[in-house]
């Protein structure tokens, strides 16, 4: 027997729309979601199984903790504050920490989003 090759037929059937004996369902009336063939016991038991998903997870915690990290190591409230005073309407970062300065944003930016995601 060839690969590929089904029962029989010279090519290969990539897609059969309809299985042997089964009736052509109307697009436009209410499909039963799949898998969904069972009965209500069964179905109420499958929704008493789920759990919420976590909101702490490994990725979160991970920007969470690189924005904490940053924001003590670079001492980032304290500059922002030094660059307020200095400059009154322009906040200036970028000749503090040059080309880091971007990188430093983006992880106090994930951070602080991850925050708000785990309150809710």
């Amino acid at each position: 027997m060839e690969a590929g090759v089904s029962g029989g037929g010279p090519l290969p059937r990539l897609r059969r729309p309809l299985r042997p004996g089964a009736e052509p369902r109307d697009p436009l009336l209410p499909q039963q979601p799949f898998g969904s063939g069972g009965t209500a016991e069964e179905s109420t038991a499958v929704e008493k199984k789920k759990q919420p998903l976590a909101r702490l997870n490994i990725h979160s915690a991970f920007w969470i903790l690189a924005s904490i990290a940053v924001t003590y190591y670079f001492d980032f409230f304290k500059t922002v504050k030094e660059t307020i005073q200095a400059d009154s309407f322009n906040v200036a970062l970028w000749p503090v920490w040059s080309f880091m300065t971007p990188l430093l944003l983006f992880i106090q930016f994930m951070g602080v989003v991850m925050l708000v995601s785990l309150l809710g």
